[in-house]
């Protein structure tokens, strides 16, 4: 992952890029990726980090980072974590299938999509939207 440095001074229009990286110890999927006017950077992704193998469950979390500059990237969770297997294989609103990052005036508004266990409340999938600040 890079990330975006502003322009050092008022003659130096070009943006800057610099090695930056979110280390997760779990596969990571269906990444989204913004970035606002000030060039503040945002990607959101599910993962599954907090998962247990052999638990009979794959729990999966909507993760989102940001970055106003330098490399540091702040992490939050998004939602409350959900067993991917409960989405069933031929389920209209698949995990991932529906999703967006965009910013906002104080921050960015993810939309993501979120399985029937512990938040949907109308069919396997919902899609479920958040600050992202």
């Amino acid at each position: 992952m890079y990330g975006w440095r502003p322009p050092s001074d008022a003659g130096d229009t070009r943006p800057h890029w610099s090695v930056a990286s979110i280390h997760r110890s779990a596969q990571a999927f269906e990444a989204a990726v913004a970035a606002s006017p000030d060039g503040t950077m945002a990607v959101m992704w599910y993962d599954f980090t907090g998962d247990r193998p052999g638990d009979g469950e794959v729990t999966t979390e909507t993760w989102v980072a940001r970055s106003s500059g330098g490399g540091h990237w702040k992490l939050t969770q998004l939602g409350a974590p959900f067993d991917i297997l409960s989405v069933p294989s031929t389920a209209e609103q698949p995990t991932g299938d529906f999703q967006s990052l965009v910013p906002m005036r104080n921050g960015f508004e993810a939309a993501f999509t979120m399985a029937n266990k512990p938040d949907a409340e109308t069919g396997p999938t919902d899609i479920f939207a958040a600050a992202a600040p």
